[in-house]
């Protein structure tokens, strides 16, 4: 018999999608799962519905505890997990009916510790499309974290990827914070062997309206400086050789939050807004004669030394073509 694998759902309060996530993954085409749904203190119908489908599937096991947050939700299920192998799924996410067929697959032919694949992304006006892309990477470890590190049709979040149990033996995610996946993920990664990417994208990522990346700038989404700062620092320490790749993520992140910051008031945060000019002047040049460094970012680097306003009226120029 195949071995198990484990695939952990955090919920809270996504009653609008949930059913569409789970029965995404009853219909996989690899049946010997097991399915944990955290529901993370919800308040609308997303607990009820959790305790409906536990009880018409027996490879469905069911958490509620009061709302820790995405990071705590994870970790509940993490804690008691059987599975030789687990995956992440979004309560408001779904999957392809082959998609841990495909990553099992992957890890399988290839005798990796890791499979990955990119992710589609889709809203409620778009769609998605079956991605049968053919192929795959085998990567060493430093060079996956390259590819993370440079958003090369994947990214750093917990989701989108396959694992084997061992990797999450001692690591956690950091609870309390936003922006739990970059805190964690890259440290996940170096403790494997080798990985594989997968070229089709078969994990449905929901845009939503609401989603913490599209709310309003508050003084807690600041910790995102203090994790990329510590990311860049580890990562660079591991493997020096991709140093300018982890600063460049960096400096984008920098500049992510300096717009934000900007979005809401260009008086706001004095001294995060001083923080974050002084840390890309300083940085900013090694990176503009990197030939891996895109256009568009050296632009957004290049513009901040010129003065935040244009800096701002450049990034937003870039989001209204990326939006079109």
């Amino acid at each position: 018999m195949r071995p198990e694998i484990s695939v952990i759902v955090p919920v809270y309060n996504v009653e609008a999608f949930l059913e569409r996530c789970i029965q995404s993954i009853l219909g996989q085409t690899y049946e010997n799962l097991e399915i944990i749904l955290v529901d993370d203190g919800s308040t609308d119908s997303s607990g009820a519905i959790c305790d409906r489908y536990s009880g018409t599937d027996d490879r469905i096991r069911c958490i509620h505890q009061a709302n820790g947050g995405l990071s705590d939700a994870r970790n509940a299920a993490l804690n008691v997990f059987h599975g030789e192998y687990l995956t992440f799924i979004d309560g408001d996410d779904f999957i392809s009916e082959d998609y841990i067929e495909y990553l099992y697959h992957l890890i399988q032919a290839n005798n990796a510790d890791i499979s990955f694949t990119g992710m589609q992304s889709f809203s409620d006006t778009s769609k998605i499309h079956e991605d049968h892309t053919p192929g795959y990477l085998l990567l060493p470890v430093q060079a996956a974290i390259e590819k993370m590190l440079l958003n090369d049709g994947c990214s750093h979040t917990a989701c989108g990827k396959l694992y084997r149990r061992q990797l999450w033996n001692s690591q956690r995610f950091p609870k309390g914070l936003l922006y739990e996946d970059y805190a964690t993920i890259y440290h996940v990664f170096t403790n494997a062997r080798h990985t594989v990417f997968g070229n089709a994208s078969k994990y449905y990522y929901f845009q939503r309206e609401d989603s913490i990346m599209k709310t309003r700038f508050s003084e807690k989404n600041l910790v995102l400086l203090d994790i990329s700062d510590e990311v860049t620092k580890f990562i660079i320490r591991k493997y020096p050789e991709i140093s300018n790749e982890a600063l460049r993520l960096n400096l984008v992140t920098y500049c992510k939050v300096l717009k934000n910051i900007l979005d809401v008031d260009f008086q706001g945060y004095r001294e995060a807004q001083v923080r974050i000019v002084n840390h890309i002047k300083q940085n900013g040049s090694a990176l503009l004669k990197s030939p891996k460094i895109s256009v568009t970012d050296k632009v957004k680097i290049s513009s901040l030394y010129l003065g935040r306003r244009l800096f701002y009226a450049v990034y937003r120029i870039g989001d209204i073509k990326n939006s079109l």
